[in-house]
């Protein structure tokens, strides 16, 4: 009896770990790789130590998993892509962003873990489901008052992020969700569940819509026809869930009638959307190249965004718009392969369990009534009783249905996006197969030495594991709370105390590249540019990239020392050869060292890009790469000293095409947002001296009338900068 009790402990100590990890990091873990800035405006505690919370509650929900560990379930062998991922470190430029990416994917397969020895317990099943319902009713509600706030302020278009980074990520988490909140709204009998469940399908379902995200309809569309068809099978549609199935068709009708407006939105916008789908084209073909130049361990995991830029053919992506891609891309193709392998495995192996059950099965009362308890609470669930009592009662079929709904939308979106390098969507990710493998566990066989020998080098090795992962949570975690303190500090002008934490910031996280430039760019602010330069230095040496290497550039640049600038310039360039502002900043540079001659080639080469796919395709078609504008009027400037005015006309007229493109989209939200305000200053005054130099250009060659038009549109800037203060 002890023992049955202490077991029976566990279990529910790892269904509270593994439900608390999916709560946090839904509301705290929706931006990719968990690049989460602890110096940016808005920026919460909350939100810097959300993930490492939740990988330390993911962990210790798997270590208790791992403690009754006699033999090597049959999915084990999902353990071979965090392996292959430990051995893509090898090839790592970037190992601090590669550390963070390898915790969340630790985290993920320990929530999996956690869920799948929950699964074998229909209390804790439903436990784990009620808490990943309510996360996401929760992350929902925020994402419909955040819709809400827009419309007062007469923005009815908007796309609700909610607690992720875009919305498309929020779409991808609520393409899972969604399915499984509509089986606990079917598959449960308890009235007050049901009615929770209920709600919270309005919500997620409303706040999907509001995304404005089209292919996370269609993947929404995709998984609910799978649950539908599924849940129908294991007999929806009969008994005392007929009702309530019938009541799920109007609640959905209901909620795509509530948030169906921004999606009608973006579909009539066509232009726009075919602009997105042509720049996921070029971005995959680019992904496709790295993919073949690294097949075996890939770049290193997490390493996709500073990667990838050597393969690209159009501008900057944070990731591959493509979770397979970009696995391939950081651990290779063979573990991209085994990945979605063992998917496949799982669902198949999963389909071939029982689907009818002759009665819902009993679950141990959750509200007050006491129940039997039968020995499918014992045994797992495929294993029905037909034992009776006032406890709620679980339809595990029309679960499953839910559960694989959910995992086909997902792997339907992942093809859209990379929502598996989200921290919330891989968690729940987790948590679904987790779900479907404890469903199609049922062999309960006698174990062989041989597996006991297995099954413990498994447990030495995963508790070895967890420990590792678990030191990298406190110290990133603790790592940004100095950092967080720094920038605070700053603000507020003690800069000697702001100096301490930074300091503080880098001895307890020493890998992150940013807390030396911020470090850095402290120091020089006091004064000290010996230490910063060493500073500078050191993030360089850690993560060889090219941001590092361009603040190093621009640092020595401000000290006078042009020919060190430009070798960081051209490292930047090797690094990323399309990143314009590095290009444009190289020549700007060479033209002041008086090497005239290399400043006109890297403006041809911007020119040329210009007219490439990376000058026509852009991530956000609102942001126009005003960087070409400058390029342009550069070697305007060149070809009018130079005598050559037919040319350096042509050229003026591109430069000012270009920035009053940029110039008449300053207003958009958009560029309000991305777009700071000294960079607005700086495209306006080169903006104005691109005119004067065309209105000189057309005057010297005798075209007057177009000189009075262009003078004309100077007058009009600057009637536009008076008003903007």
């Amino acid at each position: 009896m002890t023992r049955r009790l202490d077991a029976s402990l566990r279990f529910d100590l790892v269904a509270l770990t593994v439900s608390g990890a999916l709560v946090v990091v839904a509301l705290r873990g929706g931006m990719p790789g968990d690049r989460v800035n602890p110096g940016a405006p808005g920026t919460a505690v909350t939100d810097l130590i959300g993930v490492p919370i939740a990988v330390l509650l993911a962990l210790a929900g798997g270590l208790l998993v791992l403690r009754q560990v006699r033999r090597i379930p049959p999915f084990a062998w999902i353990a071979l892509v965090p392996m292959l991922a430990i051995l893509s470190l090898a090839r790592s430029h970037y190992l601090w962003a590669s550390l963070v990416c390898l915790m969340i994917l630790a985290g993920a397969v320990a929530t999996g873990a956690g869920v799948a020895a929950c699964s074998r317990s229909p209390r804790t099943l439903v436990f784990v489901v009620l808490a990943m319902t309510v996360a996401a009713g929760l992350v929902a509600a925020l994402g419909v008052r955040e819709y809400a706030g827009e419309v007062s302020l007469h923005n009815p278009t908007w796309r609700v992020f909610s607690t992720f980074a875009t919305p498309n990520f929020f779409a991808g988490y609520l393409c899972m969700t969604v399915p499984l909140t509509a089986a606990v709204f079917l598959a449960i009998e308890d009235r007050v569940l049901v009615l929770l469940a209920g709600f919270a399908l309005v919500l997620q379902s409303a706040a999907l819509l509001l995304t404005g995200s089209r292919f996370g309809l269609v993947c929404l569309v995709a998984g609910l026809a799978v649950f539908a068809l599924l849940a129908i099978k294991a007999g929806a549609l009969r008994g005392s869930a007929r009702p309530r199935a019938l009541a799920l068709i109007a609640v959905t009708v209901l909620a795509f009638a509530a948030g169906i407006r921004p999606v009608l939105h973006r579909l009539g916008n066509a232009s726009v959307e075919s602009y997105s789908a042509q720049f996921r084209e070029y971005t995959w073909r680019g992904a496709l190249r790295m993919a073949l130049a690294n097949p075996i361990l890939g770049t290193g995991i997490g390493t996709f965004d500073t990667a990838y830029p050597r393969y690209a053919l159009v501008s900057y992506t944070e990731h591959a718009h493509d979770s397979y891609l970009q696995l391939a891309d950081e651990i290779g193709i063979p573990g991209a392969l085994l990945f979605v392998g063992w998917i496949a495995y799982l669902v198949v192996r999963a389909m071939r369990t029982n689907w009818k059950l002759p009665e819902a099965t009993p679950v141990l009362p959750l509200s007050k009534g006491r129940a039997q308890k039968s020995s499918a609470t014992r045994s797992g669930l495929n294993r029905p009783s037909t034992a009776v009592g006032s406890a709620t009662r679980l339809h595990v079929g029309i679960l499953k249905a839910g559960v694989l709904g959910g995992i086909v939308g997902a792997l339907l979106r992942n093809t859209f996006d990379s929502d598996l390098y989200v921290p919330a969507n891989a968690f729940t990710f987790a948590a679904l197969c987790g779900i479907l493998a404890g469903f199609a566990s049922t062999d309960y066989g006698t174990i062989a030495d041989r597996a006991e020998r297995w099954a413990r080098i498994l447990r030495w090795a995963g508790t070895a594991g967890c420990a590792a992962i678990a030191i990298i949570c406190i110290m990133l975690g603790t790592g940004r709370l100095e950092a967080y303190r720094g920038t605070q500090l700053l603000r507020a002008g003690d800069m000697g105390a702001a100096l301490q934490q930074w300091k503080a910031a880098t001895t307890w996280d020493p890998l992150n590249p940013d807390y030396r430039l911020s470090l850095a760019q402290t120091l020089e602010m006091a004064g000290d540019t010996q230490a910063a330069g060493r500073q500078y230095q050191a993030a360089v040496r850690w993560a060889d990239i090219g941001k590092c290497h361009y603040r190093y550039a621009r640092f020595l640049e401000r000290g006078h020392d042009l020919a060190g600038a430009i070798r960081e310039f051209e490292h930047a360039r090797t690094l990323e050869p399309l990143n314009l502002q590095n290009l444009l900043a190289l020549a700007e540079t060479c033209e002041a060292a008086g090497r005239a001659r290399e400043a006109q080639q890297v403006y041809a080469q911007l020119a040329d890009l210009y007219r490439q796919p990376v000058g026509r395709v852009r991530a956000l078609p609102e942001l126009v790469n005003w960087e070409f504008g400058a390029a342009y009027a550069a070697l305007a400037r060149q070809a009018a000293a130079a005598g050559e005015l037919a040319e350096a006309e042509t050229d003026y007229r591109q430069a000012v095409q270009i920035f009053k493109e940029f110039w008449d989209r300053r207003e958009l939200q958009i560029v309000q947002v991305e777009v700071r305000p000294e960079v607005l200053r700086s495209v306006a005054a080169r903006y104005r001296a691109a005119l004067d130099g065309w209105e000189r250009t057309l005057r010297a060659l005798g075209r007057m009338g177009e000189a009075a038009s262009v003078a004309a549109i100077r007058a009009k800037l600057e009637r536009d900068l008076t008003s903007s203060g």
